[in-house]
């Protein structure tokens, strides 16, 4: 029974691990599927950022945060940038329908 509960605390520490080491590298080289560890909290406006940095889309970057249901992500002023950023590209490029969609996309989600 104890020597059960060792093994399990430390395959929990191990998967705790490299969790983290697959973050880190992650956002290091940019690749979006550290979001399935990170998920849309704060950790992943690094990987975000890491990811605009890399490649210049921040259409992807956008469409994926906003739906984040933390309130502290959205409103960040990194997000927010990046959400006016895109606001701004779909206006020279005359997409008014699909920046409405954005603004008010999330208008009435709960966040947490």
């Amino acid at each position: 029974m104890i020597f059960n509960l060792i093994e399990l605390k430390f395959k929990f520490q191990l998967q705790q691990y490299f969790d983290l080491i697959i973050e880190d590298e992650c956002i290091k080289h940019a690749d979006l599927h550290g979001v399935l560890l990170t998920g849309l909290t704060a950790k992943s406006i690094d990987l975000f950022q890491s990811f605009i940095d890399k490649t210049n889309d921040i259409q992807t970057a956008c469409l994926a945060i906003i739906h984040s249901p933390y309130s502290e992500v959205i409103q960040s002023k990194q997000v927010q940038y990046w959400i006016q950023t895109y606001r701004d590209l779909l206006n020279r490029f005359k997409f008014w329908e699909k920046r409405y969609q954005i603004k008010f996309r999330n208008a009435g989600r709960p966040r947490f």
